[in-house]
């Protein structure tokens, strides 16, 4: 590495660097066996752990889960740590933090470091510490398996025809070469793209030999054998060629099958937008604070105190340091678009970005760009999250719900029609009915929505087979797909244009006062409630139980009494009468009732009375949630299930460890940096002159050259090293760190947005085996 440095600096800069080698254990983790020990080396998963000793646990008495451990007998010695025992790193899943105090390192509540000097004493079953987390746990499925995401028809093309598909993918590749027009590629490629396809069967049985998900195992097969093409693509974009087009080489590795062709799944993201370009180079400062001020806006316009509390101490941060900033964003690949720049500063205000996802239900950093000083709060909540328009809608629902239907009815009709298909129609004319008789019975409830959407949802639970007919003669016909979609959102899209011409022509007036209030904040989290209790629904079948009619009226009578009971104690005058209305309206019904499916259309959704409820006691009727349980127990979801917290774990997966002792330079930026030479990395890389490019060229050889994955050594950092604000941690080391980055493609490891995490020790604490005493912190882009 110090022989390709030589090109960018001077021999007193490289005997410098020289001075600073460490030894470290670097670590290349590979999908683990399932015949993988409990007492061999993992990243994720779960691991060893002595049956006789206190599991550790979070102050909240929620377990902690294993991030590492290192069987140090299995790994190359490390002259500063033992020579065996087992090393073990926990953090906590339950906190999006992951266990991190970030104001007071000393605070362990969260994390747990474990050194066993011996295994002899057995373990807890891999199934006893499963079941000591909740069912969400370790991202499994249905069948207790690590969850996958899959690409269906790249499966389907994979198993007719194996080598086809990866001579689609040696084309893609093919092509990139070409545009580029490197000799040196070029040949490359021509002699590695022959040898591939001679062994085509055996490449075929060798990526065969692992599931095959997507088009990434291809890839991640190929890259020994394209070991001098992967290289020289490497090398060229290190150097600033080619940047641009060479981005297409990685990105059909992650592409996913459309329409029979594979499109690279960030090709709109990756766009380019020249104009920005040119704003960003020449007035970086005040794109920044654009971005700021109108974030600021959207900040007030919500009205949120938990969520001012977090943007002001975020905003302050990031005007403060704006020329830290600007340095750090160019420190990545070259900003194409006003997007990029978005996520790239909402990832430096997680505590905001947090609160608005959860107050707003998505992320806002694309559409910032597009809010204005003149904007109302109406119309800027409305231009992020469709507020205006759903309020709209809910005064037309109230207002006049059957007129409301109405539309519903005439646009389902157009869409059907638009099949051309007699049978189907025939289908929908049989179904329309019971559609109908299902919105008369939310009419009578008086059933509240929070958009259209919900509605839509519910309906269509009515309408079994013509769903069902219409989705099989998409799937069939490529082209009625994509004409049934462009029908649709034409259809939505004008949905209420429809709805006030409708309403004109009917000569009915609209008052919306009785719309939900357009500030999200006081709202949302019934809202979201809301939202979950109509997920039940969604797979929900009837059963044919002849038990299934009075069981489900059973639990509907016991929802009555208790809501009886609770309203009563509540002694709400407001509560009391809508109550009395609607269980006027429920109580003859229950007769009727013939499956638990009935049972849930006739008091799942929200009505008057659960919402005067919620502003009374901030959450959703508990009788109705303990009803729909008991209606539907295998279908509750997460929001509704206490025994499923918040799980974040950054390792999806469970990995085999392999380690090799290497030597490592200080060319990140750290506190270790700053001492070496004097000055943090980009005052030092001034003060030597060496210009930005350089610095890029010297960061791409480092990235490729130096393991960020390892035992020991230096720490790097995508923020600030931590030490600088904690005098105490600054004589400190690093113990374990691991990156998002380093590894091949089917180890899937994600701090944040592309972040790493470690654990750092004092020297003394090391020498004397006091592992317990480190500390954690992990940061992202």
């Amino acid at each position: 590495m110090l022989n390709q440095l030589k090109a960018h600096l001077s021999a007193e800069q490289i005997e410098r660097i020289a001075a600073s080698a460490q030894n470290v254990l670097a670590l290349t983790l590979s999908p683990a066996p399932d015949s993988l020990p409990p007492t061999s080396s993992r990243v994720g998963g779960i691991g060893y752990w002595p049956q006789q000793r206190d599991y550790p646990r979070n102050c909240r008495g929620q377990p902690l889960a294993l991030l590492a451990q290192f069987n140090l007998a299995e790994l190359p010695p490390h002259p500063a740590l033992p020579a065996a025992g087992l090393l073990a790193f926990y953090i906590d899943p339950f906190d999006d933090g992951l266990g991190m105090d970030y104001d007071n390192p000393d605070n362990r509540s969260g994390i747990a470091t474990v050194y066993f000097a011996d295994t002899a004493a057995a373990s807890l079953s891999r199934a006893e510490q499963r079941a000591l987390f909740p069912a969400n746990a370790f991202y499994e499925d249905e069948d207790g398996e690590p969850e996958t995401l899959a690409d269906p028809e790249f499966q389907a093309r994979w198993a007719a025809d194996p080598q086809a598909e990866i001579r689609r993918w040696l084309a893609l590749k093919a092509a990139v070469a070409a545009k580029v027009a490197d000799a040196e590629l070029s040949r490359y490629w021509q002699q590695e793209e022959a040898a591939m396809l001679a062994a085509l069967p055996a490449f075929v049985a060798e990526i065969e030999q692992k599931e095959v998900n997507d088009i990434s195992a291809i890839s991640a097969a190929a890259s020994p054998w394209l070991a001098q093409s992967e290289k020289r693509v490497l090398d060229l974009m290190a150097s600033g060629e080619h940047t641009m087009a060479l981005m297409d080489w990685y990105m059909h590795d992650t592409a996913l099958y459309v329409n029979g062709e594979p499109v690279a799944v960030n090709s709109d993201w990756q766009q380019t937008d020249e104009a920005f370009q040119a704003d960003w180079q020449h007035h970086p400062e005040a794109l920044i604070q654009g971005w700021a001020a109108r974030k600021n806006h959207l900040v007030k316009a919500i009205n949120h105190a938990g969520l001012n509390e977090a943007w002001q101490a975020e905003h302050s941060a990031i005007l403060s340091n704006i020329k830290a900033r600007i340095a750090s964003l160019n420190k990545l690949e070259p900003l194409r678009n006003p997007a990029q720049l978005g996520q790239a500063l909402a990832a430096l205000c997680p505590r905001s970005e947090a609160a608005i996802i959860e107050l707003m239900g998505q992320s806002p950093y694309v559409d910032l760009w597009a809010l204005s000083d003149e904007m109302d709060d109406a119309a800027l909540l409305d231009a992020i999250a469709g507020v205006r328009s759903q309020s709209q809608w809910q005064a037309y629902w109230r207002s006049h719900p059957q007129a409301v239907l109405e539309v519903d009815w005439q646009m389902q009709d157009e869409l059907v029609a638009a099949f051309g298909d007699a049978k189907l129609s025939q289908t929908w004319a049989q179904e329309r009915a019971k559609m109908q008789a299902a919105a008369d019975t939310l009419i009578a409830q008086g059933a509240l929505f929070e958009q259209a959407e919900q509605l839509d949802m519910l309906l269509a639970m009515a309408i079994p087979d013509t769903a069902a007919a219409m989705q099989a003669a998409i799937s069939a016909d490529a082209d009625l797909r994509t004409r049934i979609s462009g029908l649709e959102r034409t259809m939505l899209g004008g949905r209420m244009a429809r709805l006030a011409a409708h309403f004109q022509a009917a000569g009915l007036t609209v008052d919306e006062s009785t719309a939900m209030p357009a500030n999200i904040a006081p709202s949302r989290e019934q809202l979201l409630q809301v939202r979950d209790l109509f997920g039940i629904y969604a797979d929900t079948d009837s059963a044919d139980d002849e038990n299934e009619a009075e069981a489900a009226q059973a639990i509907l009578h016991t929802f009555i009494a208790d809501n009886d009971r609770q309203v009563a104690a509540l002694d709400d005058a407001e509560l009391s009468t809508l109550w009395s209305s609607e269980r006027a309206v429920l109580l003859p019904q229950i007769a009727s009732i013939r499956s638990r499916t009935d049972a849930l259309m006739l008091i799942g959704n929200p009505v008057a009375s659960d919402q005067r409820l919620y502003a009374l006691q901030q959450e959703m009727n508990p009788a109705k949630t303990a009803c729909c349980r008991q209606l539907m127990p295998e279908m509750h979801t997460l929001a509704d299930d206490e025994s499923a917290p918040y799980w974040g774990h950054p390792v999806s997966g469970e990995y085999a460890v392999s380690g090799s002792l290497q030597s490592q330079y200080l060319l990140h930026d750290s506190f270790e940096f700053a001492q070496h030479h004097g000055a943090p990395l980009y005052q030092w890389a001034q003060q030597q002159g060496l210009s930005d490019d350089a610095i890029e060229a010297i960061e791409a050889i480092i990235n490729r050259q130096q393991s960020s994955n390892h035992l020991m050594g230096y720490p790097f950092f995508t923020q600030t090293d931590p030490r600088y604000y904690h005098a105490a941690k600054q004589e400190d080391i690093l113990l374990f760190q691991l990156d998002s980055a380093g590894h091949g493609n089917d180890v899937d490891i994600l701090w944040g947005d592309s972040g790493v995490g470690a654990f750092f020790i004092n020297a003394e604490d090391l020498a004397g085996g006091h592992f317990e005493r480190s500390w954690f912190n992990w940061d992202c882009y």
